[in-house]
């Protein structure tokens, strides 16, 4: 699928980095959009390929199996509930130029993965979270817990 795929014309490349990912190229958006600026001189010495240091927007897709009628797991062994995974939502994103699938609670999805306080930068700037993959429950945080 990837060998059929138009980076240039899409301005997002496919690729594997232990997990399958998109990445937003400069062409995104016939160049126009801004690159955030990275300042900590420390993350730029060890930047290399990490696609967190590029300056660019990414999006890992975490691929999912049916664990039960009611539980949905990840291919990093997290459950969620299949309610908060599905039925998916199409949202406009990046100015309304495309749309893009979005689980059915994703707030949910996202303190399953990273606690109460996934909105909140972590103090040791690690951009991934927690080392420890999805430590919380399904219902963690929700009014099911």
């Amino acid at each position: 699928m990837t060998a059929l795929w138009d980076t240039k014309k899409t301005g997002m490349a496919p690729l594997f980095q232990d997990i399958i990912r998109m990445c937003v190229t400069p062409d995104f958006g016939g160049g126009a959009l801004k690159k955030w600026e990275i300042t900590d001189s420390a993350a730029l010495v060890k930047a290399g390929t990490w696609l967190c240091f590029t300056g660019l927007p990414y999006i890992d897709f975490y691929l999912g199996y049916k664990v039960s009628s009611t539980l949905f797991g990840t291919i990093d062994e997290c459950l969620h509930l299949h309610t908060d995974v599905f039925p998916t939502k199409r949202t406009f994103v990046s100015n309304k130029s495309y749309a893009q699938n979005f689980p059915a609670n994703t707030d949910q999805l996202l303190r399953t993965f990273y606690g109460m306080d996934w909105m909140t930068p972590r103090s040791d700037k690690n951009p991934h979270g927690d080392p420890q993959i999805c430590p919380y429950g399904p219902t963690y945080g929700s009014q099911l817990s």
